[in-house]
This record gives C-alpha cells, structure tokens and sequence, in this order.
C-alpha cells in the first residue's frame, strides 16, 4: 500500500485528480458541497450507502476508498491478469481461425478433386492431434497430467486409425498402437502411481508395478508384431514363442532383481552393487544359450565359457573373447564390491 493519508486528505486528492469541484461530486451523489467539505477536513464520513458510488467516481476499490490508499501492487497485479487473459484469447482465436480456415479449404479441395470426402479425414484428425498440445492444455484446470497425455494419446490412435482406414493395408495399426502404449506406460506410469490414489502397496512399490506395466504391455506388442508378420508372409514360424518371450522374461529377472536389491534394508550400498552386478552379468551370458535352446538358432558367438586368447581371426572367436573378458572384469569387480561391503557390514556391528 502507498499514498496512505487520512480519509478526508485523500479524498480531497482524488477528487482533484479527476477534476472535479465539490459541488460537482457533490450534485452527483446528491449531496450538498458542505457535505463533502466535511468529509474532506475529516469532520464527517460518508454514509455507507454512499460508499460504493463514491468508489466507482473515483476509479477505486471499495477496499482502497475504506483504507484511504491506492493498492498499486493489486492493481499491477489486475492489470497483469487483465493482459495475459486477452493474450490467452488472442492465442485461442488466433488458432481456432486458423483450423478453421484449414477444415474448410481441405473440406472444398478433396470435394472438388475426388469428388468425394476421403484424406479430408487425415487433416481433421491431424488437427485434432495438434489442438490436444496447443489449446486442450488451456481448458484443463486440474490433474493435466491425468488427462492431457491420455487425450493426446486418444487423438494419435486416432488419426493413425484414419490413416489406417485410408491406406488399406492397415495392420501395422495394431503395431504402432501398442508402441504408443509401451511409451506412455514407461514415461507416465510411475508418475501416476505417484499422484493417483491408489493402495499404498503399489504407491510403496512404485518401481515394480511400472516395470510389470511395461513388461505385459511389451509381451503384448511382441505378439502382435509376430502375428502382423505371419499375416503378412514376411515370417512363418512363432519367433514369439520361441525366442521373444523367454529372452523377455531372462531380461526381466535382472531387472526385477535389481528392485528387490535396491529396496533391501539389512544391505549397505557395495553389497547391493555386487549383487546386482552378478544377477546382471549371470542374465546377459544366458540370452545366447537360450536363444539356441528355444529358437533352434545358434548364435554366432557370445559363450564367455568358450574363451580363447589364442584366437581372435573369426568373428565368433572375438565375440567369445569380448564375452570373456567383459564377464571376468564384471566377476572381478562385483567380488570386490562384495568384500568391502560384508567387511563395512562387519565393522557395524
């Protein structure tokens, strides 16, 4: 607050600043100039009734009228509030003619060309996506984060459903759903089992259910990837089966292993490190020997087992050396971490 006076000296000020005589405030609140002599050599206040009307001729609050001072922080605040709100519609408008303009010029274009309404439906899904990120954000007050990637996720299943429609030749459409699920679940799934009321075992073991999240809906896109395959002639044998889910599940026991490890209290920092070297190490020199166990296909290379620094001239001699040596420094290193952090654990108690 600034300009603070008493009540009569500030309202002989304003009434100055606005040009006006006593007689003439005074004939418009029909009162006599005495009246509003009095008021300003603080010998008398106006009747309240009179408050609101005295506020509105002096360009002020009733609060600043009672306080005798203008509140010039409120006002740059209104005034602020005031600009961004006729910002905000100018950007609205500036976007919704524009869409507009767009809807109706593609509308008459593929009538006049095709003579019939047919990739007109791609630019009006493509428009819808482009409103869910530039104007859809605007009228969502509460949980944007709820709501504004699900629309927006809606919108592109939708326009890729249209182009779909159109191409076809549309069983990719399944693929890129899917895709577009898995990178949603693994960018907003922990964040809404963050925000989201949901039991407090799943708030407590956030991690886990995000990577459970995100390991069905990757099984599920494997699948449908092989099935789109098989419908198309590009493959005709069940690699789902015998190669995508058990190397899926393999890569998924260092992971979930590594969650436990992590959540375990009675461990310090160097033995969870150990442990999760090894759990990692043991699970990337098992892909191979499963991938040859359940897909019937031998990988060239990559046995650790089978390492021999006498040869490197073929590739799967190299792989086998590189396969070797990563998994010795990678023994080496975790039997370290391993020892510092029993003996740490000893030394605590």
């Amino acid at each position: 607050m600034k300009d603070k006076k008493t009540f009569g000296q500030f309202l002989a000020k304003r009434r100055k600043e606005i040009g006006l005589t006593q007689e003439q405030l005074g004939s418009k609140l029909y009162v006599g100039e005495s009246a509003v002599s009095k008021w300003e050599n603080d010998k008398s206040k106006p009747d309240i009734v009179l408050i609101k009307e005295l506020a509105n001729i002096f360009e002020l609050s009733v609060d600043e009228l009672l306080s005798a001072s203008i509140d010039y922080q409120k006002r740059k605040e209104k005034t602020e509030a005031k600009k961004y709100r006729n910002i905000k519609m100018t950007y609205n408008l500036f976007w919704f003619i524009s869409f507009g303009i767009t809807i109706l010029t593609t509308f008459i274009v593929n009538l006049a060309v095709n003579h019939t309404l047919s990739w007109f439906f791609i630019v009006l899904a493509s428009l819808l996506v482009a409103a869910t990120l530039l104007i859809v954000p605007q009228y969502i007050k509460k949980n944007k984060l709820r709501y504004v990637p699900l629309i927006f996720l809606g919108s592109l299943i939708l326009l890729l459903g249209v182009i779909s429609i159109y191409a076809k030749g549309g069983g990719w459409f399944f693929v890129v759903v899917f895709s577009l699920f898995l990178a949603y679940s693994i960018v907003f799934a922990p964040l809404l089992i963050k925000t989201e009321k949901l039991p407090k075992v799943i708030k407590k073991n956030n991690a886990l259910f995000s990577i459970t999240a995100n390991a069905i809906i990757l099984i599920l896109l494997l699948g449908v990837i092989n099935i789109y395959t098989q419908v198309v002639g590009a493959s005709k044998s069940l690699w789902f089966i015998t190669i995508a889910l058990p190397i899926t599940l393999l890569c998924l026991i260092p992971v979930y292993g590594t969650v436990f490890i992590l959540k375990a209290k009675k461990m310090n920092w160097q033995i969870k490190t150990a442990l999760s070297i090894f759990i990692w190490t043991i699970s990337v020199n098992l892909i191979n020997p499963i991938t040859t166990l359940f897909g019937g296909v031998s990988a060239e290379g990559g046995y650790f087992w089978k390492i021999n620094f006498k040869m490197w001239n073929t590739s799967a001699a190299s792989t086998n050396n590189v396969y070797g040596i990563v998994t010795l420094v990678a023994g080496i290193t975790a039997l370290t971490f391993l020892i510092v952090g029993l003996f740490n654990l000893k030394k605590k108690k």
